[in-house]
C-alpha cells in the first residue's frame, strides 16, 4: 500500500479505549502504515502486532499507543486491501 493511502488514513483513526481484538487491523501512535493484532496481553495492557504488508512484527506496544478505525473505515480498509491481492497467488 502506498504511503499516501497510509497517512490519509490514519489521520482518520481514533485512540483505543478498549482492548483489541486479534485479528483486528490497526493503526499505532508514530508509525506509519497498518498492523494486525497478533496477540493481547491483557494484564500488562500490551499487543504483539504484525505489519500488514508481514514484513515487520512489533512486540509490547502499549494499547494507549493502539489506534483503531470505526467499523465502516475498517471494513473500507479490509475491502481496499484485499481488491488488491492477486487471486492466482493466493493473497
Amino acid at each position: 500500500m502506498g504511503s499516501g493511502i497510509s497517512r490519509i488514513v490514519i489521520k482518520s483513526d481514533h485512540a483505543f479505549r478498549r482492548i483489541p481484538a486479534p485479528g483486528q487491523v490497526v493503526g499505532v501512535l508514530g508509525k506509519s502504515g497498518l498492523f494486525i493484532v497478533m496477540n493481547v496481553e491483557r494484564k500488562s495492557r500490551m499487543a504483539q502486532l504484525m505489519e500488514k504488508a508481514g514484513k515487520h512484527r512489533l512486540v509490547d506496544v502499549p494499547f494507549s499507543s493502539i489506534r483503531t478505525f470505526n467499523r465502516n473505515l475498517a471494513q473500507a480498509i479490509h475491502r481496499f486491501i484485499d481488491s488488491g491481492k492477486d487471486p492466482q497467488q493466493g493473497g
